[in-house]
């Protein structure tokens, strides 16, 4: 075993190259990938088609009733509990905070980034946080794409947000049942969460490419086929009636 920083920009990410539109998390479905996130150099992700369920839980915790949630990370996991009894959860990851939601798409952890001490990766893509202010997560990703994808997300946040801090990565050669010895993934009593706010962003058609690297994007770009289809869904405005015609018709836009 040996312990590692990974700094922002080294290594090879496990991110699609910027003029990519999609990253497939596992055979059924697909999270469409907004723009990119020049701070972190991170994918901003659409995942309401992929996870609805899920989804609307998080829109409770949306910052503002605009804009897309920005989402640098949502998959599926196998999360192992005290009761060593694996069950189903989804992780997400925002600018600020990592959520777990049950396999009904039910919210029920929220733990601040910069809470997190630790990654224990083992060789079989399971994965150990260690967060001594509430308690330790056991868990695997459902593919090891997704596995090496949240280790990169956790690491780039904290060195974006904290580039003198970088959060520790350790890799081992042993699996599951190693790295559960090294936390504490026991529940404490009484132990409650507080649930923060999700950041949100204002949807808006920029000129130039969607996944310009030559700009910071503050705004999302919004996919123009998505965006016609939201119009049509738009009440049709009732016909208006002039008491009047126009003095000059000819080649306008007034109804007749």
């Amino acid at each position: 075993q040996f312990l590692y920083f990974i700094g922002l920009g080294e290594g090879v990410s496990a991110f699609p190259q910027k003029n990519r539109t999609t990253i497939m998390r596992d055979k059924s479905s697909k999270v469409t990938v907004l723009g990119y996130d020049d701070g972190p150099d991170l994918p901003i992700l659409e995942v309401e088609a992929a996870y609805p369920k899920l989804y609307r839980s998080l829109r409770a915790l949306f910052a503002q009733d605009f804009g897309a949630p920005v989402i640098y990370f949502c998959a599926k996991c196998t999360q192992v509990t005290n009761s060593l009894i694996p069950v189903e959860t989804y992780i997400v990851i925002t600018p600020s905070c990592l959520y777990r939601a049950s396999k009904e798409g039910v919210l029920d952890k929220c733990i601040p980034l910069t809470d997190i001490k630790e990654i224990i990766q083992s060789d079989d893509f399971w994965i150990g946080l260690k967060i001594p202010s509430h308690y330790d997560f056991l868990m695997k990703p459902i593919s090891p794409k997704d596995s090496r994808d949240l280790t990169d997300v956790l690491v780039k946040l904290r060195s974006s947000s904290a580039p003198d801090m970088p959060l520790a990565v350790r890799v081992l050669s042993q699996g599951e049942r190693h790295i559960k010895s090294l936390l504490d993934i026991k529940k404490p009593k009484g132990y409650t969460t507080v649930f923060q706010k999700i950041e949100t962003r204002d949807i808006v058609e920029e000129p130039g490419s969607p996944f310009s690297s030559d700009r910071r994007m503050s705004r999302l770009d919004f996919d123009v086929k998505k965006r016609a289809s939201l119009m049509l869904k738009e009440p049709v405005p009732k016909r208006v009636v002039y008491s009047q015609p126009p003095v000059d018709t000819v080649g306008s836009h007034f109804p007749r």
